[in-house]
């Protein structure tokens, strides 16, 4: 956006910016659900998600990003941010959202997801130490959920379920 806190719309027939949709933070990371009716967004240094309605162009809801994990003594905490975050292809109110820690860890991936605003209460951890790194939640195009990794034989691929208590392995 023109200062950092806004979100440009675009008119595709005339290729031109339109208009801005304020937010109160930096918008790092964007997914539109699969019916186009919530754009979510995330934020570099906001400890939030926000929902946008795209045909209104206005914030519809903003969820404070939970804290999960304890936070281990004697370790400052910090804001938890969205590192990346998917929206559902099937479940248009659904988005997996990969945490960034609300301190410093040994590689420790934290993963959840929200539906319709509310944090489903179980979240997916994953340590990425020793022969596992760059794992990645992801949906396929039916929706299936899987948790993408790689080690030193190569790529790693675990189904989750994202059901009503939160995320698990099937």
């Amino acid at each position: 956006g023109i200062n950092g806190n806004t979100i440009a719309t675009v008119d595709v027939a005339s290729n031109t910016i339109d208009g801005y949709i304020r937010v109160d933070a930096r918008p790092s990371k964007l997914q539109m659900s699969a019916d186009g009716s919530i754009l979510f967004v995330s934020f570099d240094s906001a400890d939030r998600i926000t929902e946008i309605d795209p045909a209104t162009a206005t914030v519809t809801r903003t969820t404070p990003i939970p804290l999960v994990l304890p936070i281990p003594p004697g370790i400052e905490a910090r804001p938890r941010v969205a590192i990346d975050m998917h929206a559902s292809p099937v479940d248009s109110a659904l988005a997996v959202v990969e945490i960034g820690e609300g301190y410093q860890t040994l590689n420790l991936s934290e993963y959840s997801a929200i539906r319709s605003g509310v944090w489903l209460s179980d979240a997916l951890q994953r340590n990425n130490m020793g022969s596992t790194q760059d794992r990645a939640l992801n949906f396929d195009t039916t929706g299936t959920l899987y948790d993408i990794g790689r080690d030193l034989n190569g790529y790693v691929v675990e189904e989750i379920s994202a059901g009503l208590n939160g995320l698990t392995s099937v």
